[in-house]
């Protein structure tokens, strides 16, 4: 695995971690009472920690935070720029509505003006990381399952730490807790059915040198090992829906894990076309 890519590892991980939790969390507190409202933004503090965490570890990746900002330079031609761009606008819209909560000093009208735009700067940021690895010259990622990879991530990962954090908060209803298991399952079976298609469609991508296939050793382990954690950990998150908080966060966990080996899998197979 590229583990010398650890820093895009966690920040691609991380931060649709976070955008998944952060819909989720909206999502289960919109019709409920004010108070409740308040209690559901202020719970996604642990969630701007995640997306903190992953910028963080994206500027050891830059070199120094002041290439984000010459990246600037080149928003709307280049995916990287647009992905650093709204990256900082979801973190700064999201963290602003948290902070004046907590400070008080919101209204509902303005929770709602930055509710919608912490959404739709972090949908557009998923978009852009996704375009970002989309590219022509490198075969084993311009492919239908680099989108499917990192939209599962969101559903499954984002899902399950964020309903694991309105448990602790006593946030989840029933509703949610059925919704979230039914997006949870689906997003397993999306994982396991194109992580599987995508093993075999390697052994058609080659160059002059190498095939996709050989370019990450003992991959058929790695993606052993990671399925098993995945399966285990949603399958301990599913049973810690009705037994307890502390099984979700052990069974998040696991997946967590599982993610970002799939994705140290994922720059492991990083390779040109034609060389």
């Amino acid at each position: 695995m590229a583990w010398h890519e650890w820093p895009l590892v966690v920040f691609t991980v991380f931060a649709q971690t976070a955008f998944g939790a952060y819909l989720l969390i909206n999502l289960a507190i919109v019709n409920q009472e004010p108070s409740n409202k308040t209690a559901g933004i202020k719970l996604q503090f642990f969630v701007w920690v995640f997306m903190g965490l992953g910028l963080l570890a994206s500027t050891a990746h830059l070199g120094s935070p002041l290439r984000a900002i010459n990246a600037f330079n080149q928003v709307g031609s280049s995916w990287l720029s647009n992905e650093i761009l709204s990256s900082v606008l979801f973190f700064a819209s999201g963290g602003v509505l948290w902070l004046l909560t907590m400070l008080n000093k919101t209204s509902p009208m303005l929770n709602k003006i930055l509710l919608v735009l912490s959404i739709v700067f972090g949908a557009f940021f998923m978009y852009a990381m996704i375009n970002v690895y989309l590219i022509n010259t490198v075969p084993t990622w311009n492919t239908i399952y680099t989108p499917l990879a990192f939209v599962a991530t969101i559903v499954v990962s984002g899902v399950m730490y964020g309903h694991s954090l309105l448990s602790v908060a006593k946030l989840n209803t029933s509703a949610i807790t059925k919704f979230s298991k039914l997006v949870v399952g689906a997003g397993l079976v999306l994982i396991l059915l194109s992580t599987v298609n995508h093993i075999i469609s390697l052994n058609d991508i080659s160059s002059s040198l190498y095939s996709a296939s050989s370019l990450v050793p003992q991959l058929a382990q790695l993606v052993s090992i990671r399925l098993v954690l995945l399966i285990v950990g949603v399958g301990l998150w599913l049973f810690g829906c009705k037994q307890g908080v502390g099984l979700q966060f052990f069974g998040f966990a696991l997946v967590l894990i599982s993610e970002l080996m799939s994705r140290g899998v994922f720059f492991g197979l990083h390779m040109t076309a034609g060389m």
